[in-house]
């Protein structure tokens, strides 16, 4: 099973956290960053389902240059590939942008030949309290959607014709 899974950057909220000029964000202009815990959870399932299954884990975030630091935690850990979709500042982006941002690439790497049987994406955004990625994301690639998994005890192929569509799904 090649899995996908969709990684955040955030402040390292373990030091003194002080408000933006606004007061609405975080200043880490003074914070280190890390992945978000929701997501380590995603990546650790990956790693573990793709072990499981003969497959291959691929790690995904949205952000700066220097994001590229979450995707090889990602890889130190397990995963086999990262994929930095560059942008300079991502919180200009709401939840529906990062969504279609992902989709494009999974839709690009689809049609280079390279397809994900599972796309995993944190149940929460850590930094925003967002948790609607995952949802948009499965909305705009019309696929299932199920939150809050934590475990997959067992995989087996089996199809569902819904609206008259047909899908294959790996359980």
């Amino acid at each position: 099973m090649n899995i996908l899974v969709c990684i955040k950057r955030v402040p390292d909220i373990a030091g003194s956290v002080t408000l933006d000029a606004t007061g609405a964000g975080i200043d880490d202009s003074g914070l280190g960053h890390t992945m978000s815990s929701h997501e380590e959870c995603a990546v650790e399932l990956a790693i573990q389902t793709a072990a499981a299954t003969g497959g291959t884990v691929t790690v995904l975030t949205v952000g700066p240059a220097e994001a590229v630091e979450q995707l090889r935690a990602a890889v130190a850990v397990g995963a086999n590939d990262g994929i930095l979709v560059e942008a300079a500042d991502p919180s200009v982006f709401a939840p529906e942008d990062i969504a279609q941002i992902i989709g494009d690439v999974i839709r690009d790497r689809a049609e280079a030949g390279q397809t994900f049987d599972l796309v995993l994406t944190g149940d929460d955004a850590a930094d925003t309290g967002d948790f609607q990625v995952g949802i948009r994301l499965a909305y705009d690639l019309e696929y299932p959607v199920l939150t809050n998994i934590q475990t997959i005890s067992s995989i087996e192929r089996c199809s569902l014709e819904k609206l008259g569509k047909s899908a294959e799904f790996l359980f």
